[in-house]
């Protein structure tokens, strides 16, 4: 099988990067609900906000290979997870949306006012001992939550701002015992379906940290001078460099490929496969970019001057939300996952 992005996805991608250079030319670092109206704001306005959403609750109606390009260049810019989590996230669970909140949570998405998703897993530091999470939570979020095979809009009650070890990642936290049974939907079709897209999303998140992680180090290194020469004419530079060029390259493939499989097969169990083994792959190859990252650049790629660590944050937080390595493989293997 070969697979490329058509004409159209190309050009879209250089829009999506136009419009994301206009507004941030340098990589966002902060968790305020500023930072993400920074680039919320132009995807409401150019329509990508609800690239997700259907046309017939006012949204651009794309397949979830768009989306990919889309979260491919707000991981690349390292775009607050509040807007990942409504534009992109709770435009994939639209679907699953009770028919009496869908065109609610349509019209906030496509506004790209904060849409957050409760899910039962802590990703917040210092971790608390059965914590719940709302993903991409800013105050004020609407905040999607399961009930039996729906996603209903839950009560904010007993949420509070959270941290992660990505700084550009907001969280609500609410405290409570852990759920002792899986949601009736992680066994629905649909549910299956919108996990496996969300992972696909956040592979493609990994795939821009890992670019843009890349690029900086090829920067980098043709600027940085060592003995009178650029450390790029050093072979074991070279080396580095090309080794993550080939991880992004092979997780370029592992995420669109799987991006156009969720987006096309009716067979759920290869939906799943396919997710399962781009997110595995993107989580991988993505620590050992970000980290080569760090290395090229030295003592600076530590230090909060360089966005490098940020990189390497972010990529740690994108691999265990939704789908951890340990549950990607474990789904390739033929078990069942949730979030």
């Amino acid at each position: 099988m070969e697979f490329e992005l058509t004409t159209e996805q190309q050009e879209l991608s250089h829009l999506i990067r136009g419009i994301l250079d206009d507004v941030c030319p340098a990589p966002v670092r902060d968790r305020t609900a500023a930072a993400a109206s920074q680039i919320a704001e132009p995807l409401a306005e150019t329509g990508l906000a609800g690239i997700l959403v259907p046309t017939t609750l006012g949204g651009s109606g794309a397949t979830l290979i768009e989306a990919a390009v889309l979260g491919e260049a707000l991981g690349a810019k390292g775009a607050p997870g509040a807007v990942i989590a409504s534009t992109l996230i709770c435009g994939a669970a639209l679907d699953l949306v009770r028919d009496t909140d869908r065109a609610k949570v349509a019209d906030t998405i496509n506004v790209a006012d904060p849409c957050a998703l409760l899910v039962g897993h802590d990703l917040s530091w210092p971790p608390g001992g059965g914590t719940e999470i709302a993903w991409g939570w800013l105050e004020g979020a609407l905040v999607l939550a399961p009930e039996g095979e729906e996603l209903v809009i839950a009560s904010t009650n007993g949420i509070s701002a959270g941290e992660t070890a990505d700084l550009a990642l907001p969280i609500g936290r609410r405290v409570g015992p852990p759920a002792r049974t899986r949601p009736a939907i992680a066994e629905s079709e649909g549910g299956r379906r919108f996990l496996a897209a969300a992972n696909v999303i956040m592979s493609s998140v990994l795939l821009g940290h890992m670019q843009a992680a890349l690029d900086a180090s090829v920067e980098y290194a043709k600027q940085r001078h060592q003995y009178g020469a650029p450390i790029g004419s050093f072979q074991a530079i070279r080396h580095l460099c090309a080794d993550m060029l080939v991880d992004v390259d092979a997780s370029r493939s592992a995420a669109y490929g799987a991006a156009w499989t969720v987006a096309t097969s009716d067979d759920v169990d290869e939906v799943e496969r396919s997710a399962a083994v781009a997110k595995a792959w993107c989580s991988e190859a993505g620590l050992r970019v970000c980290e080569t990252a760090l290395q090229v650049h030295g003592g600076i790629g530590f230090t909060w001057e360089s966005v490098m660590n940020d990189h390497l944050r972010s990529t740690h937080v994108a691999c265990a939300s939704f789908m951890p390595l340990e549950q990607a493989l474990d789904v390739v293997a033929g078990a069942r996952a949730w979030i």
